[in-house]
C-alpha cells in the first residue's frame, strides 16, 4: 500500500512484512491522519481485518470506527486490567496460529487458507477459532479467542457470555489480520504496570506478529523522556518522524541513530523501512529478515518459556525452508550456466558446503554424482548475468 505522509512524501507499506509502525511528532504534525490512511488502505486490502484503537484523547475514536466499520473495543481508553486481557489474547492468538502451522507442517498461515477447520457462527457471522471477540466482565472489557469463548459459554454456561444463538461447524480457514493502534501510547495518567503491558504487547508483536498476521501502530510526541521503550524504538519495523520546525534532536537520534537535519522544517517527514536484499525473488531474504526481527538485540533470558518454545518452532521451520530454497537456488544456477534441465529427474539430491568464497555442490541424479564449484558472487545474479559469468560455475567431475 502507498501511504501519503505529507504533500511531498509517500511511503510504501507491506503489512505482511512490517509488523510494527512507530510514528513520532508533536501535536498536529500528521500522526493520527497517517493512522487513518493506513487503516483505510488496510480495510480495502484485507477482507478480514480486526482493529483495536486506543485514543487517550478520545477525539478520533468515532472517526476511526467509521473507517473500519467496527472496532474490537467499545471504549477509547483502557484500564490496566483491560490491557492485561489484551496482552493475554494477543499471546494466545500467536500461540494458536503457530501451533496450526506446526501441526500442518507448513511455513505460513497463508498456506492454510481454505483448509477445513472448526468455525463458529454467532449472530449470522462466521468466526475462525483464532478470531478475537470482546465481551464485558464486571463492567470491564475483556478479550478471548473465539474457540475459548465458545468453550466457556457453552460448556461452562458462564453468564458473562450471554448472546444470541451460537453454533459450530466445519468451515474453511481464513485468518483475520489483527491491527492494534495506540494513539499517544505513553500517557502520564497510565500506571507503570499499564505502560509495561503496552510495552510487552508491542514487543510481542514485533517478535511474532509477522508469523501470526498481527500489526501494531504506535504514536508519541516524545521519545527521549521514555527510554524504557528503547528496544521498541530500535526494533520497530517502520519509523516515521514528522518534523515541526521545533524538533527534539535527541528524539531524532534515538529513532535513526543520526543527527537531525539542519534544514528540516514543518511538513517535512523522515522515515525508515526495512531494507531487503533480494535472493531468488526475495524468498531467502524474507527468511533472514524474519529471523533477524525476532532475535536482534535480545538475549534468551528476555523470553518467557512459552515464547522460547514458539521461537524454537518458528526458527526450525525457517531454517529447513531456507535450506530447501538455497538448494533450489544452487540447482537453478547450475541449470542456467551449464545449460542443463533437471526437471525431468524424479530424484535429485543436493549436498553442499562452503569453502572460502565458493560453494561446493554435489548433485546426485539416478545415483550418479556430478560436482560443481559455484562462486558466491552468483547467488544474487539475474539469469542474464549468470549466463555472462558462467565461468564462475565450474564442473569438476
Amino acid at each position: 500500500m502507498n501511504i501519503q505522509l505529507s504533500s511531498e512524501r509517500n511511503m510504501t507499506l507491506d503489512l505482511d512484512k512490517e509488523s510494527s509502525i512507530l510514528l513520532v511528532g508533536i501535536y498536529g504534525t500528521g500522526k493520527t491522519r497517517t493512522i487513518k490512511e493506513i487503516l483505510r488502505h488496510a480495510k480495502a486490502e484485507y477482507d478480514d481485518l480486526d482493529v483495536l484503537y486506543v485514543d487517550e484523547h478520545t477525539a478520533d475514536f468515532d472517526t476511526v470506527k467509521d473507517i473500519t466499520g467496527y472496532l474490537l473495543n467499545d471504549s477509547a481508553n483502557m484500564t490496566e486490567s483491560e490491557l492485561k486481557s489484551l496482552y493475554e489474547v494477543v499471546k494466545a492468538q500467536q500461540e494458536f496460529r503457530n501451533q496450526l502451522i506446526c501441526n500442518a507442517g507448513v511455513h505460513t498461515l497463508t498456506e492454510l487458507v481454505g483448509k477445513e477447520i472448526t468455525t463458529f457462527v454467532i449472530g449470522g457471522r462466521e468466526y475462525m477459532p483464532d478470531d478475537i471477540i470482546c465481551y464485558y466482565e464486571n463492567g470491564k472489557q475483556r478479550w478471548l479467542l473465539i474457540h475459548e469463548w465458545y468453550k466457556r459459554k457453552v460448556k461452562a454456561a458462564n453468564s458473562y457470555f450471554v448472546c444470541g444463538q451460537v453454533t459450530s461447524h466445519v468451515g474453511k480457514y481464513n485468518p483475520t489480520r489483527l491491527m492494534l493502534c495506540f494513539d499517544e501510547f505513553y500517557t502520564l495518567n497510565m500506571s507503570k504496570e499499564g505502560q509495561k503491558l503496552v510495552h510487552d504487547i508491542t514487543l510481542s508483536i514485533i517478535r511474532f506478529g509477522r508469523v501470526a498476521k498481527q500489526n501494531i501502530i504506535l504514536t508519541t510526541q516524545r521519545l527521549e523522556q521514555h527510554r524504557e521503550y528503547g528496544d521498541v524504538y530500535k526494533l520497530a519495523s517502520v519509523k516515521v518522524f514528522f518534523h515541526s520546525g521545533f524538533d527534539n534532536a535527541d528524539d531524532f537520534k534515538i529513532l535513526f541513530n543520526k543527527e537531525l537535519p539542519v534544514n528540516a522544517g514543518r511538513g517535512d517527514v523522515t522515515f525508515a523501512t526495512p531494507y531487503y536484499t533480494s535472493i531468488d525473488n526475495g524468498v531467502v531474504s524474507e527468511l533472514w529478515e524474519s529471523m533477524d526481527e525476532v532475535l536482534v538485540e535480545h538475549e534468551l533470558e528476555d523470553f518467557s518459556l512459552s515464547e522460547i518454545k514458539m521461537l524454537s518452532q518458528i526458527l526450525k521451520r525457517k531454517v529447513i525452508y531456507l535450506d530447501k530454497m538455497f538448494e533450489r537456488r544452487l540447482l537453478h544456477i547450475i541449470e542456467v550456466t551449464r545449460e542443463l534441465d533437471f526437471s525431468g529427474c524424479k530424484d535429485v539430491n543436493i549436498s553442499w558446503h562452503i569453502v572460502g568464497q565458493d560453494v561446493n555442490v554435489s548433485v546426485l541424479t539416478y545415483q550418479l554424482p556430478s560436482d560443481y564449484v559455484i562462486s558466491a558472487k552468483m547467488l544474487n545474479m539475474s539469469d542474464e548475468d549468470l549466463i555472462k559469468n558462467k565461468e564462475l560455475c565450474k564442473y569438476i567431475g
